[in-house]
């Protein structure tokens, strides 16, 4: 099937190719997927929407476009794995990133935080109306900066560590004043240009 990640879970989750799942893997991603910028990511969104149907879910990531280190990748996902299946909670994502070295330098696995901004800035280039080219650049922040997020899973990955989160997958109803919206069907006023 050739569709998103995330749909792809989701027919899943359906039972298009058979009992719907218990555990959702998804990745091994080729780059880093740390901090809130995960909430733009296919492979956290994909283990986020299996997750939300009722499934554990393992989103796992490998700390560089280009990876060297496949050995290093392969155990740290055995490991969050074996981890899922045993002790796993349904509508949890477990989100995973390994460093690219090799297995005998990474500092070991550490649970971690969620860094305030992500490991990679994407920036937008229009050539005209209908062609633009996105490119992601490796954030590079201030001593201040770095230091405070050391504990988080950009630091602690930036540093040779594997990191683990766990984040739930759910939408909860917003505590706002919304009723200035609401209206009764003859209430509504068309939009300009629409009679």
């Amino acid at each position: 099937m050739e569709a998103s990640p995330a749909l792809i879970v989701f027919v899943a989750s359906e039972g298009a190719f058979g009992p719907a799942p218990d555990l959702v893997l998804s990745g091994i991603n080729h780059g880093p997927n740390t901090g809130n910028a995960i909430l733009h990511s296919g492979t956290v969104g994909a283990a986020l929407t299996g997750a939300g149907l009722g499934a554990m879910a393992v989103a796992l990531s490998v700390d560089s476009p280009r990876p060297e280190h496949w050995e290093t990748a392969a155990a740290v996902a055995r490991r969050a794995i074996e981890w899922a299946a045993s002790r796993g909670v349904p509508g949890v994502v477990l989100n995973v990133n390994a460093a690219d070295l090799p297995l005998s330098e990474v500092r070991g696995l550490r649970a971690a935080p969620l860094a305030a901004f992500g490991a990679v800035q994407a920036e937008l280039d229009r050539r005209d109306q209908h062609h633009f080219t996105v490119t992601f650049t490796q954030i590079r922040r201030g001593e201040a900066e770095i230091s405070e997020a050391e504990r988080t899973d950009a630091g602690l990955l930036r540093r040779g560590w594997v990191t683990a989160t766990a984040v739930r997958a759910s939408f909860e109803p917003a505590e706002i004043d919304i009723e200035a919206l609401t209206y009764a069907g003859e209430d509504l006023d068309p939009m300009p240009g629409s009679a």
